[in-house]
């Protein structure tokens, strides 16, 4: 028995894609699939949202659809954080998540919808990938796919749907595998092992090697673009000779070496905190991996087996989608499968970007049908049922009245409820306190050694005091408040031209002060000396002491 129909719209920085499986026994049938470009500058973001309003209404009115569809997010227009939190009971455990996610999100939460899936355990900590994405954004993105009359029910994150489609697709393999797929704007990297699955998305895609064609040709980059696709497709092929074809070649070599490094790079991190374990092979997806050259370079400089990833294992295609079409877009594949797959694997892995408000104004439009037909029935029904319908007004009226009383009451407990709340705030911002304290030692430890290696290369002067504090910064209107860490230090210099009873030598003691503030001013801990907190003592003429202000750098976690 099939299952209703499901549709994905995929949304690609320089693609949409429109797909439509149904569930057959645990089997997915593909029944339709339209990908088409997007017309826009690609160098400029923002006429991506006005492109693909125009592209995904025409593919909609084309394929005459309707119904809720899930919309999968690029991860270019994504935050991405990965955290690791204790193995715990579930509850606590979503609670540290919560905790995590108000510190690693770099925005108040009231401003980003944000979601989190666990990746990977080794049943003592969990790796944990957070997702955020601006309400305005996910606002705007929904308001794209409604228009063209479809209703957004899942805000996915492209992230996580290569892992996905890889297991759907190759459910019996069992090699750690690192999948790369290459994208217009960034390239995800998905590491795949027994425990589970890593993800690190990097900014480098297709529209670099095009910005560096346009560099190099002197083209604009919508021009560079067009001759990027036709030459390296094949489509339009340059002789030797053309001066051209070897601004192109030099222009790709170097892509595909930043793409290897990328990945290099990426290997010795997972091997790093995988017991020194490497994938066994590498598989390629994403319009990007099919440069020519690209597959042959990386098995060289990695030394592994590198293939093409290959979806249609994950699915049936039913006889409405032509054969040759569907093989023209097999490296696009992958999120659409990744998504689809959802409905078929236990313990399939998403998230859900779309605003709650949104959530909500869905679920009551999906509603309004049945209301409207509720409200006819009410209309024409036989006038002896009016009693009845009376009585069951008058019943819900009092069931108001009751509700407003306990809102009443409820209402009066709300100023002890914010008032706990902000005390938990305080808590918690104190708590955060002593953890950036606590992580701080060991930068107080090399800031200590490196004081006293400078003090110690200035003859006769010595360290007699300490002291540290935070003071309030001067900040800009409206800027968020900022500390500043400063640290007073008490000097004392022996004076060698000046006997305990001799006369006060003024150049003597600026000539220790110069040594000293040219010691300190090249620490990498020191920001600033401000010299109107500099003082001296100059009572024992042969024994002074200076008093400077050491203000230490932000990025220094004093």
């Amino acid at each position: 028995m099939s299952s209703p129909k499901s549709i994905i719209v995929n949304c690609g920085a320089t693609q949409v894609g429109v797909s439509v499986f149904t569930n057959n026994a645990g089997r997915l049938t593909l029944e339709r699939l339209v990908i088409e470009d997007l017309d826009y500058d690609y160098a400029g973001e923002d006429a991506w949202l006005g492109a693909l309003s125009v592209a995904l209404g025409r593919i909609v009115r084309g394929l005459k659809i309707s119904g809720p569809a899930s919309v999968v997010v690029p991860g270019y227009q994504l935050l991405t954080k990965s955290i690791r939190v204790p193995q715990v009971e579930r509850a606590k455990q979503a609670q540290i998540i919560g905790f995590e996610a108000q510190n690693q999100i770099p925005f108040p939460l009231n401003e980003v919808v944000w979601d989190s899936q666990i990746i990977a355990t080794d049943g003592v900590e969990a790796e944990v990938m957070l997702f955020a994405l601006k309400q305005d954004a996910a606002a705007r993105i929904a308001g794209v796919v409604s228009a063209s009359g479809l209703t957004p029910s899942v805000l996915e994150a492209s992230t996580l749907l290569d892992y996905q489609a890889w297991r759907a697709a190759n459910p019996a393999d069992t090699d750690e595998v690192l999948i790369v797929n290459i994208g217009a704007r960034t390239t995800n990297m998905t590491f795949v092992n027994a425990a589970g699955f890593s993800v690190h998305n990097v900014n480098v895609g297709g529209n670099l090697l095009t910005q560096s064609i346009s560099d190099t040709l002197a083209l604009p980059f919508a021009k560079a673009e067009a001759i990027k696709v036709a030459h390296f497709s094949g489509a339009r092929a340059l002789a030797d000779s053309d001066p051209h074809a070897a601004a192109l070649k030099q222009t790709a070599l170097a892509f595909m070496r930043r793409i290897s490094q990328e990945v290099t790079k990426r290997i010795v991190i997972y091997k790093r905190q995988n017991q020194n374990s490497q994938p066994k092979r590498i598989i390629l997806t994403g319009r990007g991996s099919l440069l020519p050259g690209l597959s042959e370079l990386l098995c060289e400089t990695q030394r592994i087996s590198v293939d093409y990833f290959d979806p249609f294992a994950a699915f049936n295609a039913s006889s409405a989608v032509d054969a040759a079409y569907l093989e023209g877009c097999r490296v696009s594949l992958s999120e659409i499968v990744g998504e689809a797959s959802r409905a078929t694997l236990p313990g399939a892995v998403g998230v859900n970007l779309l605003p709650a408000a949104l959530e909500s104004q869905m679920a009551f439009n999906r509603q309004k049908p049945l209301l409207l037909a509720a409200g006819a029935l009410l209309a024409f029904a036989p006038w002896p049922l009016w009693h009845h319908f009376n009585a069951a007004a008058a019943s819900a009226k009092s069931e108001v009245r009751a509700a407003d009383a306990r809102y009443v009451e409820l209402t009066g407990h709300r100023k002890a409820i914010e008032d706990a709340k902000s005390e938990a705030e305080q808590v918690a911002s104190r708590v955060s306190s002593l953890n950036d304290a606590a992580r701080a030692r060991d930068s107080w430890r090399e800031f200590l050694a490196d004081l006293q290696s400078r003090v110690a290369g200035v003859p006769d002067v010595w360290i007699e005091d300490l002291r540290f504090s935070r003071v309030p910064a001067a900040v800009a209107e409206g800027a968020p408040p900022a500390d500043s860490c400063r640290v007073t230090v008490q000097f004392c210099a022996l004076i060698k031209e000046v006997s305990p009873d001799g006369a006060f030598n003024g150049a003597a003691v600026q000539a220790k002060r110069r040594q000293l503030l040219s010691a300190l001013e090249g620490s990498p801990f020191v920001e600033k000396i401000p010299g109107d907190a500099e003082k001296s003592d100059l009572k024992k003429a042969n024994l002074p002491r200076i008093t400077l202000t050491l203000v230490i750098k932000d990025q220094k976690p004093l």
